[in-house]
């Protein structure tokens, strides 16, 4: 991440940058997976609503934008691995589910229910 991107990005949001594991998914754990995915979640929430604080005539607009879409990807491939993921227990099989299951009704949340979601994320 270039530091204009870096700094906008932190200018702009609420929270700092999110430092996201690099490891290649065959390595990760199920538990690793979904802090994974945690993780991104938050920094694409961070970012997003960029459009509605900064003009699009704003120096920063064009770095926000391309955070978004980086941490739009990243959040996007972070939930087809979980969902590629191949349990091997039964434990993780409900473990996958029951995440996936949470993730699936902030659809039908109000975004006071959806933010409290990403604050239980944050701690």
């Amino acid at each position: 991440m270039n530091m204009l991107v870096s700094s906008a990005a932190v200018a702009v949001t609420a929270g700092a940058a999110v430092a996201l594991p690099t490891a290649p998914a065959a390595v990760l754990s199920l538990s690793a997976m979904i802090e994974r995915h945690r993780a991104a979640y938050i920094a694409f929430n961070d970012i997003c609503g960029f459009e509605d604080r900064v003009e699009e005539s704003d120096p920063r607009f064009e770095a926000l934008s391309a955070e978004w879409h980086r941490c739009n990807d990243v959040e996007e491939a972070a939930l087809d691995e979980l969902c590629t993921f191949r349990p091997k227990t039964m434990q993780e099989v409900h473990e996958r589910a029951d995440y996936l299951a949470v993730l699936l009704k902030r659809y039908e949340m109000s975004p006071e229910q959806d933010m409290a979601l990403i604050d239980s994320y944050r701690s």
